[in-house]
């Protein structure tokens, strides 16, 4: 086959299924294929793992310990203690890297919505509701809980109200079983 530059390329058209078997059958060869795709990952679930292709990378070790770490964040612990594990870990990436992530974020309208962070974590938060099974919609809860951890506003309790990340871990935490429970703890 001749590319578009009129050299010989070695990868089959787009579309044919020669392409296809040879796009799997180089991915199966793939040294590089993450764990998951080797069968090495414990994740609760599929759809969650093809979200986190990249989880190899150092700059998504948070998605890691999500998908493959000990409990409470990872796999293994109840939904109410993995979500409560999943929202100080993002506080605490946030306490890190708060203004690169605010910048991420705030760009053109809506964009933090359609990220592919944004995206998996949405993801894993709908499974988490999903397994508590609380006959809520798990959709709008989802988007409620991450709305409460999203940059801007953990940059403005930390630096303009001046709270502590140890208040937003407890704010975190008593939202989620006010969630989950159906009533503030007392």
């Amino acid at each position: 086959m001749r590319c578009a530059t009129g050299s010989r390329s070695s990868t089959p058209r787009s579309g044919s299924s020669s392409a296809r078997a040879w796009t799997a059958s180089r991915w199966t060869r793939s040294p590089a294929r993450p764990a998951w795709a080797r069968g090495r990952c414990s994740a609760a679930s599929a759809i969650a793992r093809r979200c986190c292709t990249r989880c190899s990378t150092r700059a998504n070790a948070p998605c890691r310990r999500v998908l493959r770490g000990p409990p409470p964040l990872g796999p293994g612990a109840p939904p109410a203690r993995r979500l409560g594990a999943f929202g100080e870990a993002l506080l605490d990436l946030i306490e890190e890297h708060g203004d690169l992530i605010a910048l991420a974020e705030t760009g053109l309208p809506g964009l933090r919505l359609r990220s592919p962070v944004y995206l998996a974590r949405r993801l894993h938060v709908v499974t988490l509701l999903a397994e508590a099974d609380l006959g809520i919609d798990v959709d709008y809860t989802a988007d409620a809980l991450l709305g409460t951890l999203s940059a801007d506003l953990v940059l403005h309790q930390r630096r303009a109200a001046g709270r502590s990340l140890e208040e937003l871990k407890e704010g975190w935490r008593r939202l989620v079983a006010a969630v989950l429970t159906g009533s503030a703890p007392g």
